[in-house]
This record gives structure tokens, C-alpha cells and sequence, in this order.
């Protein structure tokens, strides 16, 4: 894939770590451990950290109602002209609401870490205790310091490591059951603006019926049809994308509909009980009857939507079927080991040429060939040979060394890269560059995005 010219790889970084930190305010006094003020600091980074995800969050659901728009007027359309106009602004908004879903997750990563980063109030004593935390490999780019406040920076491409507690899993809550669960689905459906607001107990009820999580259906239909706002959806009663175009009575027929489908013989005595293993057959990605793709965003956007309302989007959604029973390809406990160092050794080849530019080069594939078999892991020599191996890796839990794929309009992996952190990747771009680092957040690269795996 041709690229252009990149912006430095130290600047991109250093961008990056003004991103993930808020600097703290010059000539601040320092305060005795265990004091009020020693939390005003991290207290003032969350507040910001928050706001941010706030703001973010409403761009998400602004986009959200934008494409919901967009599909609706699709729907109606009938010259062949205006249709082909509407689909081109379907896909823009859709890779317009990837990327600042993308953005959000980002943001979201930032608070969690500020707020793990905030000192608990203890006696002073107690201070020799500190430092016990499991600690966890980060990647550094060569001549940067870690951006953790509580790891030390090192020169060159070393490895650092900070405390596991700043990267957390999103805090759960218990599945909703009975009236009180049914009021908060109600209040969640009521944020969202849904018409499907008001029928938390028939959600409840009609998922108790099966051992489902009522939040799953909720997070469904969030990912399919915004809840129900989507126009066409409404006119069939199908807010869940069944189908194709199933009609229904009633949002409560369809309701009960697909909670009985997703308790059956094609989900849970399939064992398909996890959010991912779900979608390779509610939604699989390069079906027929989605032609652009959006079937390769719909367990991210389940995942958040079961994420916000206090699920675990990585467990089963059946809560008494643990997730172990999935009937899936087996992970071998080595997977992504290699990474980080591959990821490295990547870092190693900063400015090589492209092959189309020097003898000697590498593009994009060799340079993932590459990095990984110097690890002990042979890999296919094109990008979309790459992309049929390992395990899938939802963006949100993207680590360093993952490689991510790009794809043409009409799916075909042509590109890859190596993950970084922090929305950053190293690749080769193509002739006329040099093995540089982008970042995932540029609109280039993310209306590009194909998926992740790890090797």
C-alpha cells in the first residue's frame, strides 16, 4: 500500500506520551505521603481524564445518530444514483464513528490508568509495603521513557515495567434480575434514547428464560440498530438485525425471539456463549449481505455497549455456562509471547527502505516476516496470508507486538504492521518511505483497519 510521507517517529511518540499523562502543574509543593494534598494531583488528572471520555463518548453517539440517518434515507432511496451517493456516505460515517470509537477506547485506557495511578491514603509506615504489585512488560520507543509516573525512564529500546493495576478490566456489576434490574436496563435504554425503553422486564424476563444475561440483548440491538433508532428497524419491530429483514408484532415479540435464538441449538448448545464466538454466527464477518465490511465491527461495538452496562464483554454471557465450554479453536498458552520482542526488533528497522526504493528493502508483510521469525515464528510473506493466522484480537485488548491489517475498499488485506501502544504501530508504508510509525487514530489508517492477531 502506498503511503505517504510520515510525521518523525519521535515526535509521533512524543505525542503519544503527552496524550497518556497530564502534566502535573509547575512549582507544585510536594505533600507529605498519606496527606490530602498528595491526591489532589491524580484526583485533578482523573477529573480531566473523565471529562475527556465524556466528550468523546458524546462524538460516539453523535456519529451514532448521524449514520443512523444516513440509513435511514438509504432505505428510501430508490434511484440508483442516490443510492450509490447514500452508500458512499454510509461507509464514511461508519469509518467516522470507528475512529472515534477507537479514540474513546483510547481515552477510556487513560482514565483507568490515572485513576490506578492515584495513591491510596495510608499510614506512612505502611510505605515499605508498596511495590508488591504484579508487573507487566510495556514497550518503550527508542530514546523515550516510559510514560508511567511510577516507572523509571531507559534508554534505547528496553523494555520497563510498571505496576498491572494500570491497565484494568472495566468494573461489572451483577446481571440485572427483578424489577430493579429492569429499571436499570429502562434507564440505560432512556440515556441511549431507544425506543425499547420501557420494556426492561420484558428484557429480564425473556433472557431468565433462557440463562441469558439480559444486558447481551440490550448490547445487540445497541450494535445492530442503535437501540431501535434506526428507522427501518423500527417499521419491522426488529431492533436486533434478525433476519434478513424479519417483522415482528411487537419490540416484545422480537425480544423474546432472539433471546430464544441465542438460548438454542445455534448458540448455547453450540457452546457459543462469549460475545466473539457469538458474532461468527449472528454476524460473520465476509458475509454476502455485507458487502462493506461492518460485520468486522460488531463485537467491539457489543463489547462496549455490555461494557457500559456493567458486564464483562471477555466472560459468557450465559452466567451459569462458564466460557471455557466454548466450542472454539484452542489458544496454546505461548500465544503472544514472542511479541514484544518482535515488536523490538521492528523498532530496530526504524527508516529502512521500501524494496521498490533500495535492494535490500522491506515492505509491509516482510517487515512482520521478519521481526517474528527472528523470534522462532514463520509466517506467510503477504499481509493477507498473515491475517489468517493466530488469534483474533479485539481492539480493545491490543498489546505490543499484535499485527494489525489493513484492507482495500472491497476487504482485501493488502497492508500490516506491528502494535505499539497506545494507538501507534510500526510499518513500512510503501515506495518512497521508510519503516516508520503511525498511529491508528489517522484517517487513513483507520478506515483501513482490518483486525488484529497474535502470534
Amino acid at each position: 500500500m502506498a503511503g505517504r510521507r510520515l510525521v518523525s517517529p519521535r515526535l509521533v511518540a512524543a505525542l503519544s506520551a503527552a496524550l497518556m499523562a497530564v502534566p502535573a502543574a509547575a512549582g507544585t509543593p510536594a505533600a507529605a505521603p498519606g496527606s490530602d494534598a498528595d491526591l489532589s494531583e491524580p484526583t485533578a488528572r482523573a477529573d480531566a481524564a473523565r471529562a475527556r471520555v465524556d466528550a468523546a463518548r458524546a462524538q460516539v453517539e453523535a456519529a451514532s445518530a448521524q449514520l443512523a440517518a444516513a440509513r435511514a434515507n438509504l432505505s428510501r432511496a430508490t434511484d440508483p444514483a442516490e443510492r450509490d451517493a447514500l452508500e458512499r456516505e454510509e461507509r464514511e460515517l461508519q469509518a467516522r464513528k470507528d475512529g472515534l470509537i477507537t479514540r474513546l477506547d483510547a481515552e477510556e485506557a487513560i482514565l483507568r490508568r490515572v485513576a490506578a495511578e492515584r495513591p491510596a491514603r495510608r499510614d506512612p509506615a505502611d510505605a515499605a509495603t508498596a511495590g508488591d504489585a504484579t508487573e507487566t512488560p510495556v514497550v518503550v520507543l527508542p530514546g523515550l521513557g516510559t510514560t508511567s509516573a511510577d516507572a523509571s525512564a531507559t534508554q534505547g529500546a528496553q523494555a520497563v515495567t510498571q505496576p498491572a493495576a494500570a491497565v484494568t478490566a472495566v468494573a461489572t456489576s451483577a446481571v440485572p434480575t427483578g424489577a430493579d434490574g429492569a429499571a436499570r436496563l429502562d434507564a440505560y435504554l432512556t440515556g441511549k434514547g431507544s425506543p425499547l425503553a420501557g420494556l426492561g422486564a420484558v428484557f429480564v424476563n425473556e433472557s431468565q428464560a433462557v440463562g441469558l444475561d439480559p444486558r447481551m440483548l440490550v448490547a445487540v440491538s445497541g450494535a445492530e440498530t442503535s437501540f431501535g433508532a434506526y428507522g427501518p428497524s423500527q417499521t419491522i419491530h426488529n431492533p436486533f438485525g434478525l433476519g434478513p429483514g424479519m417483522r415482528f408484532a411487537s419490540w416484545a415479540d422480537a425480544i423474546h425471539r432472539a433471546a430464544q435464538n441465542l438460548g438454542g441449538s445455534l448458540y448455547l448448545a453450540d457452546g457459543r456463549v462469549t460475545i466473539a464466538s457469538i458474532q461468527q454466527r449472528w454476524a460473520p464477518e465476509g458475509a454476502a449481505n455485507d458487502p462493506t465490511g461492518l460485520n468486522s465491527n460488531w463485537t467491539r461495538n457489543v463489547s462496549r455497549y455490555f461494557s457500559e452496562l456493567g458486564g464483562d464483554p471477555s466472560a459468557s454471557v450465559f452466567p451459569n455456562v462458564p466460557a471455557v465450554n466454548l466450542l472454539a479453536a484452542p489458544v496454546l498458552p505461548s500465544v503472544g509471547t514472542a511479541g514484544p520482542a518482535a515488536v523490538q526488533d521492528a523498532l530496530g528497522l526504524l527508516g529502512t527502505p521500501h524494496p521498490a526504493d533500495r535492494r535490500g528493502g522491506l515492505d509491509a508483510a516482510a517487515l512482520v516476516q521478519v521481526v517474528y521469525a527472528r523470534n522462532g515464528i514463520q509466517l506467510p510473506a503477504t499481509a493477507a496470508g498473515q491475517a489468517q493466522r493466530g488469534t483474533a484480537v479485539e481492539p480493545t485488548g491490543l498489546r505490543p507486538g499484535d499485527a494489525v491489517f489493513f484492507s482495500t475498499p472491497d476487504g482485501v488485506v493488502r497492508h500490516a504492521g506491528l502494535y505499539l501502544g497506545d494507538g501507534q504501530f510500526v510499518h513500512a508504508p510503501g515506495p518512497g518511505d521508510t519503516v516508520g510509525i503511525s498511529s491508528l487514530y489517522e484517517a487513513q489508517w483507520a478506515q483501513a483497519y482490518a483486525g488484529a492477531r497474535r502470534y
